[in-house]
C-alpha cells in the first residue's frame, strides 16, 4: 500500500514537473531571445516618435580588472572609469578603460585594500576625477588624462565627516556638505576653504545633501529627519543663503525620495507607496510645477549636468528610462535597433539587464553592465557604451 502511494506521488510531481517545463518552453520560444518576465505595458507607453539609442562599444566583462563596483564614461565615448575589486590580489583598482582595445589605459589606485563601492564624480569639462575617502574626511583629486593626484582637499588639522559633495560648473571648486549642519565651498587644485556656513535650524548630527542654486549666494539643503518614523526617511528641503546660513524657505516631504538637480534650477520628488510619481519642483521656490505618474520602481539613477534629463533605473534591473524634467513626463519610444526593441526605455544588449549604470556629465553617453536576469557566478556579462546624444539633443514638448 505505502509503494502504491509512493508511485502515485512521484507519478503525479513527474506529470506536474513536465508540465511546467513544456510551459517555460513555450514561452522562451514566444520570446525570441529575450525570455525576461515582460515588462508592464503602463511604463511604456506610445506617444512620442522613436528616437534611436546606439551601442558605441559592447565588450565581454572586463575579468583581469576586478568586479565592477562602480563606473562613469567619459564624454569622448571610448574610455570608461572603473572602480572594480580585484579578488585574486585582493586589491582595489580605479582605472580608466579603453572600450575600443579592451586593455587599461591609465590607472589612478591599485592599492590591497578591502572592497567598498566608491562614488566617481567629474568635473563637468571631464578634466578632473575626484572622489571621497573611505573615512568620509577628505577629497581625491585625480587628472583624468595623466592619472595624477592633483590635489586632497580638506584640511588635515580638522576631523571632518562629508556627507555629500557637488562640483562646480566652472571645474575649478566644490562645494561640500559637512557633519555639523556646515556647508562649505573649497577650491580643487589648492584645497582653500572658499566659503563656509551653518545652516540654521538644522540639526548637528543630520545626513543631507547640497546643491547649488542657480541665484548666486543660495544653496539647497536636502536633510534627513532620521529621528522620525517613516520609510523612505522623511525629507527636509531648505534654501539656505551661503554667507548668512539663514534659510529662506523650507519645506518636509514624507513617502518620497528627493533629488536636487546639479544645475540648481530644480528638483525631483519621487513618490513612492500607492501614489507612485515624479514631481519637479522649483528649487529657489520649493514649489511643486509639475507631476506625471509612474508605473515602476526605480532604483539607481542620474542627472545630466544641465538637469535636464534624469536616467532612472527601474527595480528589476531590466531596462533604464529617461525621464525629462522640463515636462514632467518620460521620453518615450525609443529603443536600440535591432537589439532587444522595447518601448521607452533602454535595454541591455540581446535580452540582458543593466546592473550598473552611469552617464557622462554631459549626459550623451551612458554606460552599463549588463548580464542575464537572473544572475550566477558562470553568467555572461558585458560592459556597454551607448550613445544618449540623440535623447540630450530631442526637445520636447510641454503636457496640456
Amino acid at each position: 500500500m505505502t509503494s502504491m502511494k509512493h508511485t502515485r506521488s512521484v507519478a503525479m510531481y513527474g506529470g506536474l514537473w513536465l508540465l511546467m517545463s513544456c510551459l517555460l518552453l513555450h514561452a522562451s520560444h514566444a520570446g525570441g531571445q529575450d525570455s525576461r518576465p515582460a515588462s508592464r505595458p503602463a511604463s511604456r507607453p506610445r506617444t512620442l516618435p522613436a528616437t534611436k539609442v546606439n551601442v558605441l562599444h559592447l565588450r565581454d566583462y572586463p575579468v583581469d580588472v576586478g568586479k565592477i563596483l562602480s563606473l562613469v564614461p567619459l564624454p569622448d565615448g571610448r574610455h570608461v572609469i572603473l572602480n572594480a575589486y580585484h579578488y585574486p590580489t585582493r586589491h582595489e583598482r580605479i582605472v580608466s578603460y579603453d572600450m575600443k582595445t579592451g586593455k587599461v589605459a591609465i590607472t589612478y589606485v591599485d592599492r590591497k585594500i578591502p572592497p567598498m563601492r566608491l562614488i566617481l564624480r567629474l568635473t563637468p569639462d571631464a578634466s578632473k576625477l575626484v572622489l571621497m575617502t573611505r573615512d568620509r574626511s577628505r577629497l581625491k583629486v585625480y587628472d583624468v588624462k595623466k592619472g595624477n593626484l592633483l590635489s586632497s582637499p580638506g584640511e588635515k588639522k580638522r576631523k571632518l565627516t562629508i556627507f555629500d559633495y557637488v562640483l562646480s560648473t566652472d571645474s575649478k571648486s566644490v562645494l561640500v556638505g559637512l557633519m555639523g549642519a556646515s556647508v562649505e565651498r573649497w577650491d580643487l587644485e589648492t584645497g582653500k576653504v572658499l566659503a563656509s556656513t551653518k545652516i540654521d535650524g538644522l540639526p548637528k548630527d543630520a545626513r543631507f545633501r547640497v546643491s547649488p542654486l542657480a541665484k548666486a549666494g543660495k544653496v539647497l539643503v536636502v536633510a534627513h529627519l532620521d529621528k522620525e518614523k517613516g520609510w523612505p526617511t522623511p525629507q527636509l528641503l531648505a534654501v539656505c543663503d551661503m554667507a548668512s546660513g539663514k534659510v529662506e524657505a523650507k519645506a518636509t516631504v514624507r513617502d518620497a525620495f528627493c533629488q536636487p538637480s546639479p544645475c540648481g534650477t530644480r528638483v525631483l520628488v519621487r513618490r513612492t507607496g500607492k501614489s507612485r510619481s515624479v514631481e519637479t519642483w522649483n528649487a529657489a521656490t520649493l514649489r511643486k510645477t509639475s507631476s506625471s505618474k509612474m508605473n515602476f520602481k526605480t532604483m539607481e539613477n542620474h542627472f545630466s549636468r544641465d538637469g535636464r534629463r534624469l536616467f532612472l533605473q527601474e527595480y528589476m534591473l531590466q531596462f533604464i528610462v529617461v525621464w525629462d524634467v522640463e515636462t514632467g513626463r518620460p521620453i518615450t519610444d525609443f529603443h536600440i535597433p535591432g537589439k532587444n526593441s522595447g518601448v521607452g526605455v533602454i535595454a541591455g544588449p540581446d535580452g540582458m539587464c543593466t546592473d550598473r549604470f552611469n552617464i557622462s556629465p554631459d549626459g550623451r553617453v551612458l554606460a552599463s553592465v549588463s548580464g542575464p536576469w537572473i544572475q550566477g557566478a558562470l553568467a555572461p556579462r558585458k560592459l556597454v557604451l551607448y550613445d544618449t546624444s540623440p535623447l540630450m539633443a530631442r526637445k520636447e514638448k510641454k503636457a496640456e
